[in-house]
């Protein structure tokens, strides 16, 4: 199938559609280098037309088969300000308040209220507001909550930089935090984990969303874990352990699906990665089972399988 056919029925049967309405999906592209690369980019820049958050991972550079380093590669891309704001403008709309232009924050609120409201009235409101439709949003794991309503809180508190709190918060977020000592009067107590990691993936998933994207594209290139000697790659060489880890790590991707809300998560595989045996889908039954076809057309392509073919 041809890079252009294959993205022309993802941009109009998922991108355009199925996505938006907080379906999720795990795709796989295999063939040739160049294919393969035109399929991914041509994602991307769609996946960006349309205001999705587009994240890029290479196996080159992250660890895949931990879970955690992938949450990290992907939260190093999100502009996490960006979402907060976004996020704090609707709270001040819903709690029955114009959004002021330049810095959103409690006093600026209140400085464009007609009736002099005090900004402790409008703190309180947009708090309310926060902590019934942040705060006890259990789509989200109880940890990214507790950051949310720390960024939002300090975001609206004041129109200076971000506080000490808030980038102690982004360093956890992307493990960059050596210490949890300061986190802990946020109910923060533990560092992002790979019994944590994919729980904060989704609820990443669930805070995009609500933050007015359409969802997230996330490309992962996992050619690196397909060379045998380090030698076949100018990055990270991983064992053939890792290798069976990795697989398993995406397997668990597929069966939570359901659990996935306005996800696209996309793998880049090397040529041949289909009947590779050692290293490729054969290696991990599991995952052969989830990705391979019972059935297809001997001629044609399905446009619409977790295995695209490239060519």
């Amino acid at each position: 199938m041809k890079p252009a056919e294959w993205l022309r029925v993802f941009e109009s049967e998922y991108l355009d559609s199925y996505i938006p309405a907080g379906g999720s999906t795990v795709r796989f592209l295999t063939g040739p280098r160049d294919a393969v690369a035109a399929a991914r980019d041509g994602l991307l820049n769609a996946s960006r037309a349309r205001g999705f958050l587009t994240v890029e991972v290479e196996s080159n550079h992250t660890r895949v088969h931990q879970v955690q380093e992938l949450f990290f590669a992907v939260s190093r891309q999100v502009d996490w300000v960006s979402l907060t704001t976004r996020v704090a403008e609707q709270a001040v709309r819903e709690s029955g308040y114009a959004v002021p232009q330049g810095e959103v924050t409690f006093h600026s609120i209140a400085a464009g209220v007609d009736q002099g409201t005090a900004w402790t009235q409008v703190r309180d409101d947009v708090r309310r507001w926060l902590s019934r439709d942040v705060f006890k949003d259990y789509q989200m794991v109880a940890e990214f909550r507790q950051a949310a309503m720390a960024l939002l809180d300090d975001a609206l508190s004041s129109s200076a930089e971000p506080s000490e709190r808030s980038d102690l918060i982004l360093e956890w977020l992307r493990g960059e935090l050596p210490l949890m000592g300061g986190l802990t009067s946020t109910g923060i107590y533990q560092k992002v984990a790979r019994s944590s990691a994919r729980d904060m993936l989704l609820s990443l998933c669930h805070w995009t969303r609500k933050a007015g994207h359409p969802g997230i594209v996330i490309t992962v290139d996992i050619g690196a874990y397909s060379a045998a000697r380090h030698a076949d790659t100018t990055g990270q060489f991983y064992r053939r352990p890792a290798c069976l880890e990795m697989y398993e790590v995406i397997r668990q991707f597929i069966d939570a699906t359901d659990a996935m809300e306005g996800c696209a998560l996309v793998f880049a595989t090397p040529p041949g990665w289909r009947e590779d045996e050692a290293r490729g889908l054969g290696a991990y039954r599991a995952l052969r089972y989830r990705v391979s076809e019972e059935a297809r057309d001997e001629t044609r392509e399905n446009p619409v399988a977790m295995l695209i073919r490239l060519e």
